[in-house]
């Protein structure tokens, strides 16, 4: 049996970059590379091109996970008035972003079935995270101002981690640097200025070990590669753009930014027997060492969309 891992994060300070798994891998690779070496990188990576050791998710605040995608089914025998109403269900359930773990499990496990179901008021009144954009002075000669977005919540957030190869996980000694990352280096944009600092717990997550079904849930967002294409004719899915930009010192190459990249979001449900989705990418045709992680964590559920 795969054990996942349940990383809780506390900001101890804003922060300017979002809780994603590709984000945390990236940092995970600078982390090696800073404490071992080139050579270890290397090795590191040639692993994830054949076949990821462990997974992760994207951060979510603490005590939900993402919600699967609705759609309304079509009923014939149901009046329009019942499906005009289930409409108007599926419309305020489509502004929620996040639900209970409990509820997302049943979900999962087939009890919960309908949108009546998981609209409740709290769901109504839910908020994960506030954002303030504020002015700060920049550093450059002409002494002006920008405005960026910063991460402002008293609220924990959590991610997961689902560990394929325990040998592999503790060899390259993964949950070392996830502390160094979130605790003492500083996770995201901003570390230099103090933001992105958190306390962090890690404990172990048996609520997905049961769970079994035809279909299954994403928690991180990721890509397809060529042969995985064909399994979106018949998943519930959402893609959203991403501009990537290299990180740490690389930032100051000449050329920093990456290709676009669609990817598919968490809470996308996906028909597979698949353990994972996804591959490694090479986003900038100059710097063929850098890879970008686009694997999906996959949590496996009886239901297809409620």
């Amino acid at each position: 049996m795969k054990k996942i891992k349940k990383i809780i994060i506390k900001p101890k300070s804003s922060f300017l970059t979002p809780i994603r798994a590709d984000i945390i891998f990236g940092q995970i690779c600078w982390s090696i590379l800073c404490n071992e070496g080139e050579e270890q990188l290397k090795l590191f990576l040639s692993y994830f091109k054949n076949a990821p050791f462990f997974l992760i998710s994207d951060g979510f605040t603490d005590g939900y996970l993402p919600k699967p995608l609705i759609t309304v089914e079509k009923n014939r025998e149901i009046t329009k008035k019942e499906r005009s109403k289930k409409i108007d269900e599926a419309k305020k359930a489509k502004k929620i972003k996040l639900i209970k773990v409990e509820d997302f499990i049943n979900i999962c496990k087939g009890e919960i079935n309908t949108i009546d179901e998981l609209i409740v008021p709290e769901y109504k009144s839910f908020f994960s995270v506030e954002k303030e954009s504020i002015r700060n002075n920049t550093k450059n000669k002409d002494d002006g101002l920008f405005s960026q977005k910063e991460f402002w919540t008293n609220k924990k957030y959590s991610f997961y981690i689902k560990i394929i190869n325990k040998d592999l996980f503790d060899k390259f000694l993964i949950e070392k640097y996830i502390h160094q990352i979130f605790e003492i280096l500083g996770y995201g944009a901003g570390t230099s200025i103090g933001k992105g600092f958190f306390d962090i717990e890690i404990e172990d997550f048996k609520y997905f070990d049961d769970l079994k079904g035809d279909y299954k849930i994403l928690l991180s967002h990721c890509v397809l590669n060529k042969e995985e294409r064909n399994l979106l004719l018949d998943s519930r899915y959402k893609i959203e753009l991403k501009y990537g930009k290299l990180g740490n010192i690389k930032s100051l190459s000449l050329n920093p930014f990456k290709k676009p990249l669609i990817q598919i979001i968490p809470g996308s449900i996906i028909k597979t027997e698949k353990e994972y989705i996804g591959e490694m990418l090479n986003l900038i045709e100059s710097q063929k060492e850098v890879l970008d992680y686009n694997y999906g964590l996959l949590v496996p559920s009886l239901t297809k969309s409620i």
